[in-house]
């Protein structure tokens, strides 16, 4: 009977976090103009609920180790357990929080309509620094520049 019960908690759980994510998405595409500090707020909490994570888990985390975190939650196990026996490694040696970051990253592109640059995604360690690289990705289509208050001049 627990095992039911556990199975509908995490359906729910999942139905939420896609949920979130996609109200996060849809008010990207509502600001009109974007403004900077309004993609950040949206790209933290989109970023939260697609990992499973409150603000309060991730305060003080760098934005490198929010999928062990993460995995980590789901797992109930520490982020440090998580590293050293993430052993479910791709035929490339990719452990698990790279993917789960990869998915993360194709997923972001595919509802924005962007192309992220992979060499610069390892080097973010905040937020800011994420939706900063968003934010340089989506000045580079044809769609966004004219929704976007690109007065606004970020450089992290």
């Amino acid at each position: 009977m627990s095992d039911v019960s556990d199975e509908r908690s995490v359906r729910e759980l999942l139905l939420r976090s896609r949920t979130e994510s996609r109200r996060q998405i849809e008010s990207v595409f509502a600001a009109q103009p974007l403004r900077f500090k309004t993609l950040c707020s949206c790209i933290r909490n989109y970023i939260l609920a697609r990992f499973l994570l409150t603000q309060e888990e991730c305060e003080g985390v760098d934005f490198q180790r929010l999928a062990d975190l993460s995995l980590s939650k789901t797992m109930k196990i520490s982020p440090e357990q998580v590293r050293e026996f993430d052993t479910a490694r791709s035929c490339a040696g990719a452990t698990s929080a790279m993917v789960k970051k990869t998915l993360l990253y194709m997923s972001l592109q595919k509802e924005l309509n962007i192309e992220l640059d992979a060499p610069k995604t390892p080097k973010v360690h905040s937020f800011e620094e994420f939706a900063q690289l968003v934010w340089d990705a989506m000045l580079k289509t044809e769609f966004w520049p004219t929704r976007m208050d690109c007065k606004e001049a970020h450089s992290l």
